[in-house]
């Protein structure tokens, strides 16, 4: 991240396979891999300096081709913009990954997880199971935070 527009962050998750920046082209080290044809996210919290400078930062993607056995790398710039909509504007795909995250921060009690309300992420998973196959795990989720609700706090 940019630490002239970008003033805190922190991935969300993935704790055992944070990798250190001096290891990414470390070939030796594990970094948790997904293979061909998988997909995989990472989430992350920023606070963002609204009058700071240039982009948020780069993404970076480091791979190995499977037919040669040499490694690729590719990275893209992630923009700054002013116009992010608010959660409840977001894409379908990052609702879900919000609503999941805060889902899991709340159950470990981390102070992260303050704001998660529960009758709150239940209606959101309601309405977002239009948005995904029906064999997505959309509505099991929801029950899980159903569940979650009724023994605790």
């Amino acid at each position: 991240f940019n630490p002239e527009r970008v003033e805190l962050y922190r991935q969300v998750g993935f704790e055992k396979h944070q990798l250190k920046k001096e290891y990414f082209r470390d070939n030796s080290i594990d970094a948790a891999e997904i293979s061909a044809a998988e997909a995989g996210n990472a989430l992350y919290v920023l606070k963002v300096k609204p009058n700071g400078k240039g982009d948020l930062g780069v993404f970076r993607v480091r791979y190995k081709e499977p037919e040669t056995g040499v490694y690729k790398e590719h990275e893209w710039k992630l923009a700054y913009r002013r116009d992010v909509p608010v959660f409840a504007g977001a894409s379908p795909a990052m609702r879900l990954a919000g609503r999941a995250a805060t889902f899991a921060e709340w159950l470990a009690e981390s102070p992260y997880g303050a704001g998660f309300v529960p009758a709150e992420a239940e209606a959101d998973l309601r309405t977002l199971r239009k948005d995904f196959p029906p064999e997505a795990p959309v509505e099991r989720l929801r029950q899980m935070v159903s569940r979650a609700r009724s023994i605790t706090r």
